[in-house]
């Protein structure tokens, strides 16, 4: 069949075999066999027969739920949410202003291993909107770098620390 000059008002009985030269306001009762010229933006109701090979420019809001899960060989430290992943990533990048990227990329640095340790271990659980999270990280970084790294005890702390050394 051959297309009409003007889109009709009515949706067509059957699928054209040729597309139109102007698509039609109202959706056609039966998709057609062969691609429009024109993509929509708008979500169709039925999911295609023929899946487009270019990805989708926006994300999906469900999961895709997978038939053939795979299990991760490298486990996490304990299991993330968006929150812990995010807090990290804020704390980095906080981080990164004060001390460099090049130190919290070298894992045996003070700073590395005081960042590492606010993420990890630390039961405050601070994050960079907290009042004292810069200071926080300034004295973990002091701890680090004057314990050789944590591996050697603080004993003493305070204004007479000198008489007991």
């Amino acid at each position: 069949s051959v297309p009409s000059a003007m889109p009709s008002s009515m949706p067509s009985s059957e699928p054209s075999s040729v597309p139109s030269a102007m698509p039609s306001s109202m959706p056609s009762s039966e998709p057609s066999s062969v691609p429009s010229a024109m993509p929509t933006f708008a979500p169709t109701s039925k999911w295609s027969s023929m899946p487009s090979s270019i990805p989708s420019r926006m994300y999906s809001t469900s999961p895709t739920i997978s038939q053939n899960p795979t299990l991760s060989l490298s486990p996490s430290y304990s299991p993330s949410t968006y929150s812990d992943l995010q807090r990290r990533d804020d704390m980095f990048l906080f981080a990164a202003r004060l001390s460099g990227v090049a130190a919290l990329f070298n894992t045996t640095s003070p700073q590395h291993l005081a960042l590492e340790w606010m993420i990890r271990k630390d039961v405050m659980k601070l994050n960079v909107k907290s009042p004292n999270f810069s200071q926080r990280y300034i004295i973990a970084t002091f701890y680090f770098s004057s314990t050789n790294s944590g591996r050697d005890e603080w004993y003493n702390c305070g204004a007479n620390f000198l008489q007991y050394s």
